[in-house]
């Protein structure tokens, strides 16, 4: 009797020791199973989150606050102002006096900075900037250099005042040719590879690998 006993509490024992192994094993594989999901999950995050970042980017206003303030292009030149004052009295052949005044000006491009104004997306790696058109900022002529000279026709009088009175348009005229198409020409792709350093500065602050950035102004077709 008492051997039956001893070997009924052995196999409670075997069995007891069967279970708990199965218990581990099983615990173990549970525990595999979660660490795997939760790896999967955390790629498919960190993925989301990168694809975000591109298009998060106009969210934070340090990046957007030094775009609007970003120089993309300058530019400094002489310019040439040309222009004439024809005088005619009956039976008297036409008297012209031609003026001609010189000046030094810095011109400066930016774009605006209002994120409405921009599209950036990424595709295979690399990231597409659709930027607002260049825009010119304030001229600065250099006062010092600002000289005139005209020669006079017969007929017309006050060359000299009149010539005065050109040179105090100056700004005006800067203002004006600095948006002239051929002077947005001269500094294109100046501006596009600032604003293409720029994003790609900022690309990599945020965390962002990419393999190239390309920028277009929205006057242009293609990338």
């Amino acid at each position: 009797m008492n051997r039956l006993l001893d070997c009924t509490e052995k196999l409670r024992g075997i069995i007891s020791k069967a279970n708990l192994g199965c218990f581990v094993i099983v615990s173990l594989l549970v525990i595999l199973v979660v660490l795997f999901k939760g790896s999967c999950c955390g790629r498919n995050s960190s993925q989301n989150e990168n694809k975000q970042d591109i298009r998060l980017l106009f969210e934070n206003t340090e990046f957007v606050t030094e775009l609007s303030r970003l120089v993309i292009a300058e530019r400094t030149t002489m310019e040439i102002v040309e222009s004439c004052e024809t005088r005619k009295i009956q039976l008297i052949p036409a008297s012209t006096a031609n003026y001609e005044i010189r000046f030094k000006t810095k011109y400066t491009y930016y774009v605006d900075g209002a994120p409405e104004r921009w599209k950036i997306y990424q595709h295979d790696g690399v990231a597409y900037v659709d930027a607002p058109i260049i825009r010119a900022g304030e001229a600065s002529v250099d006062s010092s250099s600002v000289t005139g000279s005209y020669q006079g026709g017969y007929l017309v009088f006050g060359e000299k005042n009149h010539l005065e009175l050109l040179k105090t348009t100056v700004t005006e005229i800067a203002r004006q040719r600095a948006m002239e198409r051929q002077n947005i020409s001269l500094v294109r792709e100046t501006g596009r590879r600032s604003l293409t350093n720029f994003f790609d500065r900022w690309l990599s602050k945020f965390g962002f690998s990419t393999k190239a950035v390309r920028v277009k102004f929205a006057d242009e077709k293609d990338f």
